[in-house]
């Protein structure tokens, strides 16, 4: 009897499931003009994740950096990262029962995974209780449980070791590109008084009132962006301090200010004040390092070369927006709250403590400030969260954050091998960052925010394990020629 191998029987099993997402798209899109260019695309998506698990991850970062897209298919609409996650969770059950590697690749849950869970039914009884708009809260529910599945896909590069750093070099990569996409949108603007792209792809977004042009590159808005592009700023800086980044000077120096650039562009305050926090927290673990005259002559190059590129943007910003040193008056009003967008920040904060009361133990629903207007949100994470939740609902998710803070720093004292020491640093001052920035936006309901804490988490069981097994990671230092990011 003719019997198939293993790899021909997955094989045949890919091409099945591609085919079949084909037929999914094209009844679902009834067969509309663009139909079929989209079923092929679907199916390339669908073969590539199910045939390799590490492009599958590789894309769902790349997705993640992309929420102010969306699509629709039928009467669904959503954004690619959850399209990609869905996709993403088949391929990894098909690798798992159908491919079964050796060894064996474990489906994990981690405690901050079950915390997250705990939330999740929490919010979901609270809102039925208390919920004035019990449908505005189910879909909302449903948003944040998409997000939070980031963290749980994430996680499970535990399984995948040594290829974590390869991510997080792309993570790396993709703020690259999404600075030098915005800065070309933003460049263009400058010199035609046009958007590049109309729509959501325009790399451009209105602030200050309607006043002001900020750089958001594909995200939502332009904190996320500004967010984002502060991790990658803090992954360089840290990667600068390894042995052996000498001969990769000049191209970390030109990153740097190509990065501060963006940041600057990004118009995001909360972003410019974590980014100082975020920078003692890295003199406090590389002080010696940063000591250095190799340090000291690129933190002085970087300032010199900055200067005449912050008078460049200064210029040109307050020539788009028309209004007379309007750069300036975001740094000399840092903390004033009595105009712009600080006013309006805090009459939101106002509003949403004042309708918190109603209910603050166990908080008022998810989603439920909608009872005001479909418009209406709240823009901030912890505020939405004690809003929502309550005293209760804030306790579970301080619990998640302090739980990830204390495994960093205790990995980060334990660790001996550099190459994942530095690592860990690196994204652990870009957590605190993004702790900081969700301060002024709910980053907490869009995947970007629990990848990282994903990726966190997964160098910090790292650690354990390696202390476990009484190995450290790698045989030799860590090439720092092997940490730079690759966007070619």
């Amino acid at each position: 009897m003719f019997r198939l191998g293993a790899f021909d029987k997955t094989k045949m099993l890919t091409w099945a499931l591609a085919a079949g997402a084909v037929a999914i798209t094209l009844m679902l899109s009834k067969f509309s003009s663009l139909a079929m260019i989209g079923a092929l695309a679907v199916a390339a998506i669908v073969f590539l994740c199910f045939y390799s698990l590490g492009f599958c991850f590789g894309l769902f970062l790349l997705s993640c950096t992309m929420n102010q897209l969306g699509f629709g298919v039928g009467s669904f609409h959503g954004r690619p990262d959850n399209f990609i996650m869905i996709i993403a969770f088949a391929a990894l059950f098909f690798h798992i029962i159908v491919r079964q590697p050796k060894p064996a690749f474990k489906f994990i849950l981690t405690k901050e995974t079950w915390l997250i869970i705990i939330y999740l039914c929490y919010t979901l009884v609270v809102s039925r209780i208390n919920s004035p708009v019990w449908h505005f809260s189910v879909s909302g529910i449903l948003q944040l449980a998409m997000s939070t599945l980031s963290l749980v896909l994430i996680t499970q590069l535990y399984n995948m070791k040594n290829d974590i750093y390869k991510y997080i070099n792309w993570y790396v990569a993709l703020g690259l590109i999404q600075t030098v996409y915005g800065l070309i949108c933003y460049a263009y603007y400058t010199a035609t008084s046009r958007y590049l792209f109309e729509d959501t792809l325009n790399g451009l977004m209105t602030g200050q009132l309607g006043t002001s042009v900020s750089v958001r590159g594909t995200f939502f808005e332009a904190n996320l962006f500004s967010s984002f592009i502060g991790c990658t700023f803090l992954l360089i800086i840290s990667v600068m301090t390894l042995k052996g980044s000498k001969s990769k000077l000049l191209y970390n120096v030109g990153n740097i200010i190509l990065l501060l650039a963006g940041i600057t562009l990004g118009w995001t305050r909360s972003v410019w004040l974590g980014l100082v926090v975020c920078l003692l927290i890295l003199f406090m673990y590389f002080g010696k390092k940063f000591m250095k005259p190799k340090t000291i002559f690129s933190v002085v190059g970087i300032v010199v070369c900055f200067i005449p590129v912050y008078y460049i943007i200064q210029s040109s910003f307050n020539q788009t927006s028309g209004v007379e040193n309007l750069f300036a008056s975001k740094i000399n009003n840092f903390f004033q709250t009595d105009g712009g967008s600080n006013a309006f920040r805090v009459d939101n904060a106002v509003t949403t403590l004042n309708d918190w009361k109603l209910a603050p133990v166990l908080g008022r629903g998810y989603f439920s400030m909608k009872f005001m207007g479909d418009g209406a949100w709240i823009i901030s994470s912890p505020l939405a969260i004690l809003h929502d939740t309550g005293i209760i609902g804030s306790i579970i998710m301080l619990s998640l954050v302090l739980v990830v803070i204390f495994d960093s720093i205790r990995s980060i004292a334990r660790s001996r091998d550099v190459r994942h020491r530095t690592y860990l640093i690196g994204m652990f001052s870009g957590f605190i960052l993004n702790l900081i920035a969700t301060c002024f936006t709910t980053a907490h309901t869009l995947s970007m925010f629990w990848v990282h804490m994903g990726l966190l988490i997964v160098l910090n069981r790292l650690t354990d394990k390696r202390l476990e097994n009484k190995e450290i990671a790698g045989t030799k230092p860590a090439d720092a020629a092997s940490l730079q990011p690759n966007i070619s």
